[in-house]
């Protein structure tokens, strides 16, 4: 059962162990990348560290990295997610750049939003950046709400709060989809300008505001993010959730099978044919909805105890939230043991990752 706690102050601080609606806000995970730096990120999304999204009109235009270019972070963490600008660029009229996250509908459903009941929420964060001036965010969903922040100082960190009122009107979801988007805004176009600190049907950035992909070199860190009801409209301190309740929250939206040093256990196979093995797995945690394999796969051996052989192509051959089923394809013949495992190669970055993302 959860626990509120009052400070000595008064303050409700909340509900114990479900405070913060965002996840990863630590950028404590990296299962796609492994904290690997991405030397250019593509066009329109890219998956970050995990549940943080990268969305751009335009390929190129920033690189990223869990605890990109090694600055220590804030007190009390240890990671933080690092992007730099690549080249100096003018977005185009509705051109956007951002990184995000979307908290789904059941996380979100407890703030009321749509309703006369809507519920005052807090957004704090720590940031990082080499440019300094007005910055702009965004909560998105059945309406948009255009927030701002200042940095003052160049390459420090500093600990900002944001106070929204909860939206009475527009449509929010409430269930398994994209309930509310937190969106932190690194470039936008003229025609993608808005009024700050009201709620309107769309727009993304405040005029005037820093374009971080405008400048060369430019660097934008992000860690300690939190949203949470806030009736007082005040933020209460960072809520450390425990390693492995962070991890299983990711794995709900990404779950990453990874082998980096070979011979991992993927899973039990059977030979269904000559070249063909089916491989059963199952999700440490029931998903968000029914994954799908993101990217290229190829990265398992078959081995019957006889033969083993690598993957030529990896396919889904049927998935529900709680298990999927590999088609896994292999280069030459297998003998038709029945039972036999499969397993990682030891090729760097074998990946099979299941995706069921927001």
């Amino acid at each position: 059962m959860a626990v509120s706690q009052i400070d000595p102050n008064g303050l409700n601080v909340g509900q114990l162990g479900s405070r913060n609606m965002v996840i990863n806000g630590a950028m404590v995970f990296d299962q796609r990348n492994g904290a690997a730096a991405i030397s250019s990120l593509v066009q329109y999304t890219t998956y970050t560290l995990d549940r943080w999204q990268y969305y751009s009109d335009q390929a190129g235009k920033f690189s990223f990295q869990q605890n990109q270019s090694s600055v220590t972070p804030p007190v009390g963490f240890t990671k933080y997610l690092g992007l730099t600008s690549l080249s100096a660029y003018s977005p185009g009229t509705n051109e956007t750049v951002s990184i995000s996250q979307h908290v789904e509908g059941f996380n979100s459903a407890q703030l009321n939003w749509g309703t006369s009941n809507a519920k005052t929420v807090s957004l704090s964060f720590w940031v990082r950046s080499s440019l300094t001036g007005t910055f702009s965010g965004v909560l998105a969903g059945g309406q948009n709400y255009i927030y701002t922040y200042a940095i003052s100082s160049a390459n420090t960190w500093e600990y900002k709060t944001i106070t929204v009122p909860g939206s009475t009107t527009g449509t929010w979801n409430t269930g398994n989809t994209s309930g509310v988007r937190v969106f932190f805004t690194l470039g936008y176009g003229s025609g993608q300008v808005g009024t700050a600190n009201a709620w309107q049907s769309a727009d993304f950035a405040a005029s005037g505001s820093v374009q971080v992909v405008g400048t060369s070199g430019a660097t934008f860190q992000i860690t300690g993010v939190q949203l949470e009801v806030s009736p007082t409209g005040e933020a209460t301190p960072f809520e450390h959730r425990s390693y492995g309740e962070e991890l299983a929250a990711c794995q709900r939206y990404t779950y990453v099978i990874d082998g980096p040093t070979g011979g991992d256990r993927v899973g039990q196979a059977f030979i269904s044919a000559a070249r063909t093995a089916i491989v059963n797995i199952n999700f440490p945690v029931v998903m968000r909805a029914k994954p799908t394999l993101e990217g290229t796969a190829s990265p398992v051996t078959i081995n019957d105890n006889a033969t083993a052989d690598n993957s030529t192509s990896i396919a889904l051959n049927g998935a529900n939230k709680q298990y999927a089923t590999l088609t896994v394809t292999t280069g030459s013949d297998m003998n038709t043991y029945r039972g036999a495992q499969a397993y990682f190669t030891s090729t760097a970055d074998n990946k099979i990752i299941f995706k069921a993302e927001l």
